[in-house]
This record gives C-alpha cells, sequence and structure tokens, in this order.
C-alpha cells in the first residue's frame, strides 16, 4: 500500500495532541499565521497563543499557509523587531 504525503500528514494530524504541553513552553514565542489559511485555520493559531505563557501572535492578512513567502517583507521586519526585543 502507499501512502501520499498528504495522507501521511492527516493522519499525523488526527492522532496527535500536544495542547497538553504547551503551557510548558518557557521561552519566548513568536507565532505568525496567515488569515487565510485554510490548512491550519487562524482558530488553530489563536489557541496556540492562548496556551503558550507570553506568546505574541502576528495574524498576517491576505496570506494563507504559505504566509512566509507571501508577506515575507512584513514577517522579516516583525522577526527583527521580536529577536531584537
Amino acid at each position: 500500500m502507499h501512502l501520499s504525503s498528504s495522507s501521511i500528514h492527516d493522519a499525523a494530524y488526527q492522532s496527535f495532541d500536544s495542547n497538553d504541553r504547551l503551557p510548558a513552553i518557557s521561552v519566548p514565542t513568536l507565532i505568525i499565521h496567515g488569515e487565510a489559511d485554510w490548512i491550519f485555520t487562524p482558530a488553530h493559531a489563536e489557541t496556540l497563543a492562548q496556551r503558550i505563557p507570553d506568546a505574541q501572535l502576528i495574524m498576517v492578512p491576505d496570506a494563507g499557509h504559505g504566509v512566509f513567502l507571501q508577506a515575507h517583507e512584513r514577517i522579516i521586519e516583525r522577526l527583527g523587531r521580536f529577536l531584537t526585543a
């Protein structure tokens, strides 16, 4: 039986849950997410931001799952501010 990479990803996504471990993250965390991401919806990013202590969330308008390619200039600028804070 041959499994496609998307079916492997789907199976892993359905069977793996690390939400209970998120509050243990103790390093500065920046979450960057596209508002139009249809693979992991904005609600997913909001959950991460709520569960990771002191996490910062950047929602990028008009960007999807390829947010880093779609909005690289905005992201580079925000990453720079985050890393030098």
